[in-house]
């Protein structure tokens, strides 16, 4: 049976927790867990599981006496309801770090741990590209200077140090080379972390409007007015100029790179019309 800290819904593991008892504790049913836990609708816990009901404080205390959980797996439960059930991405990130503390602490790997350890921190995608592009012979210092803006020796360390344990650079003698040539989170990640980076780099692509000579970056955007049909044409374009742009970069393999550049491509709406009349109406 897989553990509590293999999942990221609570809705998943109560349904499969109590699917594992009945098939392994004679005598299980969920009708004798709820009488166990106090709580009197046969079919509350039916409702949690198919997203009808969310769990209260008082509700959750009394499934973790229930279902009898240790201390340790009371606790990670307790934030994944919360990452459950939480309405704001705040929310969620603040039940997910305390999920991942819980997990290290058990010596468990949380589902999306490395993504999220990737992102969270904006110099570190910019820090394994620079440092897998030269051969800086330990020279830390320089390393933290070239981020842009630049980083502490110790924040280069540390970083290096986490993208070693991530699989995502390995050392080469005194050097560094990427673990993987490309990495990306791919178009249906939904990630707090990764929605956290890309809000960071926007903000350094409207800093890079002021503080970067017009030779040194690119930036331009279109306003448009189209169909629902239309819009979702436009992504798939873009996500597939994304794709041509990761071909690109495939062949410098063996080149030595000048720079480690950011590429952001944003379509949201500007405003919201009312829906058009079909042709008769209001004559």
């Amino acid at each position: 049976m897989a553990r509590i800290t293999d999942y990221l819904d609570a809705r998943k593991w109560l349904a499969d927790e109590c699917r594992h008892r009945q098939e392994t504790r004679p005598g299980f049913s969920v009708r004798a867990l709820l009488k166990k836990s106090g709580i009197a609708s046969p079919s509350y816990l039916k409702q949690v599981i198919d997203g009808k009901r969310n769990l209260t404080a008082e509700t959750t205390e009394r499934l973790i006496a229930g279902f009898g959980l240790t201390k340790g797996d009371a606790e990670f439960f307790r934030e994944l309801v919360g990452f459950t059930q939480a309405k704001s991405a705040e929310t969620k990130k603040r039940h997910y770090e305390r999920m991942l503390a819980l997990a290290e602490g058990s010596q468990a790997r949380l589902l999306g741990e490395g993504e999220y350890r990737f992102y969270e921190k904006p110099h570190l995608p910019a820090l394994r590209e620079a440092l897998c592009a030269r051969n800086w012979n330990g020279d830390w210092k320089a390393v933290a200077k070239s981020l842009v803006p630049p980083i502490s020796v110790a924040e280069a360390k540390a970083g290096a140090k986490l993208l070693e344990r991530l699989g995502l650079a390995r050392r080469d003698g005194e050097n560094w080379v990427l673990a993987e040539r490309n990495l990306t989170t791919g178009h249906e990640v939904d990630s707090l972390a990764v929605r956290g980076h890309n809000r960071r780099m926007m903000e350094l692509g409207a800093r890079a409007l002021d503080e970067l000579p017009r030779d040194r970056r690119h930036v331009s955007g279109v306003t448009l007015g189209v169909s629902a049909e239309t819009k979702k044409l436009i992504e798939l374009e873009i996500e597939a100029f994304e794709d041509r742009l990761m071909e690109l970069a495939a062949r410098d393999a063996g080149k030595r790179p000048d720079e480690v550049c950011q590429f952001l491509c944003a379509l949201f709406p500007l405003a919201e019309l009312p829906a058009a009349e079909k042709e008769g109406d209001g004559r």
